[in-house]
């Protein structure tokens, strides 16, 4: 016996409105993403849903970069659209002008203490174990350059986990350089020292030469090294002349990366520039400052454009006078 197909509840809708003249009523849109504030809900959602899972460090009523970040970038329908076929949303809120319970604030600075943020927006992204991989704060660009590099970041941990399943098949020396291929596909000095303290001392302790050892001590120094240049920067228009003098020492240290003693020196050599008004020490400062990684690419581009920058031009340009942007 032929059945005839049962006709949809919106097929009858649709032809019960044709009949009395109107029209049916529109879809409903669709739901927008929900942001969690349990994280440990949020980890079990990803592992259910094979996700990851995207914490934002937010000062949303009072840090304005936190406010574009949301508004140019996480209240688009582009980032509803994409954003939640990878991850689970977390927001880590710290308001100034209004009041979390109790629970939820203390959730929140274990979270902030062990990802070790120290400003705000911060963007977190970790595994469904809730291991981070990847950080991000504001960026501009919008929804696409945004989701760009969420995409980036997710395939960095993507080649994390096979060079980590591949090392638990292996022994010996190809298994430390296994793991330390792993952890330097991350490119991010603080999430590998903060988050993976095991698997580098399994790498120092595969590594009778000791190279590993160096090569990890040299990581934090340089860490350590970024983090300082950051304060000597925010008292630059202060006390110039001191801010030189300390950049200049702490390219001279002999437990520095190359690349790390040439952004100290750049360093120098804005403020000099800049603050200082000495172009003739400005000068001998960007000449030691290419002395220090002669090979880089970034080298390379300074030597290109070592006209303007000796100008205080950026592309033919005059530089804004509180510019201490990275030149790379």
């Amino acid at each position: 016996m032929t059945h005839l197909p049962i006709p949809s509840l919106a097929l009858c809708l649709a032809l019960f409105c044709t009949a009395c003249g109107q029209n049916p009523p529109p879809a409903p849109a669709a739901a927008a993403p929900r942001w969690s504030e349990d994280v440990a809900a949020s980890l079990a959602t990803a592992r259910a849903q094979k996700k990851d899972v995207l914490l934002n460090f937010s000062g949303s009523d009072w840090a304005p970069w936190s406010a574009a970040l949301d508004k140019e970038v996480f209240s688009t329908e582009a980032f509803k659209a994409a954003a939640p076929a990878s991850f689970v949303l977390v927001t880590l809120d710290f308001p100034q002008k209004s009041r979390k319970s109790a629970s939820v604030m203390g959730q929140n600075a274990q979270w902030l203490q062990k990802c070790g943020v120290g400003g705000f927006p911060t963007v977190i992204l970790a595994d469904a174990s809730g291991r981070p991989y990847g950080q991000l704060g504001y960026l501009a660009g919008g929804p696409e350059n945004y989701l760009k590099a969420l995409d980036a970041l997710r395939a960095r941990r993507a080649v994390r986990d096979q060079k980590l399943a591949a090392a638990a098949q292996a022994q010996g020396a190809e298994r430390a350089i296994l793991i330390d291929d792993a952890l330097n596909e991350l490119k991010d000095a603080e999430i590998v020292l903060r988050h993976y303290g095991a698997e580098i001392r399994e790498v120092v302790a595969l590594d009778p030469s000791g190279f590993a050892k160096g090569h990890y001590e040299r990581m934090a120094s340089d860490l350590q090294a970024d983090k300082k240049m950051r304060e000597i920067l925010d008292k630059a228009s202060q006390s110039p002349a001191k801010a030189v003098d300390q950049l200049v020492v702490m390219a001279s240290g002999d437990n520095l990366s190359r690349p790390v003693k040439q952004r100290a020196m750049l360093y120098a050599f804005r403020v000099c520039q800049l603050e200082l008004k000495d172009p003739a020490r400005a000068e001998k400062i960007f000449a030691a400052a290419l002395a220090a990684d002669p090979d880089s690419e970034t080298t390379a581009k300074l030597r290109a454009s070592r006209a303007d920058l000796l100008a205080g031009r950026a592309d033919g340009k005059p530089r804004q006078p509180d510019n201490f942007v990275e030149l790379r």
